[in-house]
């Protein structure tokens, strides 16, 4: 399973089941005016190999989201959504392992609420 293999699984599903809002794809512009809500959705890859002789490597990586809405319980809300997304799901040859909020606030311009989500994954 490459990386790029494992990029394409988990924007394949995001793009197939996420209905709530629109997508912010990494490393695509997004403009945000007249916009309520949205998601941005990054995975950022992480190899981990041994030199060991009985040990083929792994990728696991992280799947990064951002949510943004107008009120907090809305932001709140969507982030439930999209962690039941992912959890216990086998996403192309990776699965899901644990679910981290990393914190959740207001926009600097006090416009958006927010709520950030990493899910860690490992390949099988």
């Amino acid at each position: 399973m490459s990386l790029l293999q494992s990029k394409k699984d988990i924007e394949q599903l995001f793009y197939d089941e996420w209905t709530e809002t629109d997508i912010h794809w990494s490393g695509m512009n997004f403009d945000i005016e007249n916009r309520d809500e949205w998601i941005r959705l990054q995975y950022k890859p992480h190899r981990i190999d041994n030199n060991g002789l009985s040990y083929d490597g792994k990728y696991s990586g992280v799947i990064q989201m951002a949510i943004f809405a107008k009120t907090e319980f809305r932001s709140l809300a969507l982030a439930d959504i999209a962690i039941s997304l992912f959890r216990g799901k086998k996403v192309g040859n990776n699965y899901t392992m644990n679910t981290l909020i990393k914190g959740n606030g207001q926009t600097q311009d006090i416009m958006y609420n927010y709520v950030d989500i990493e899910i860690n994954i490992s390949t099988l």
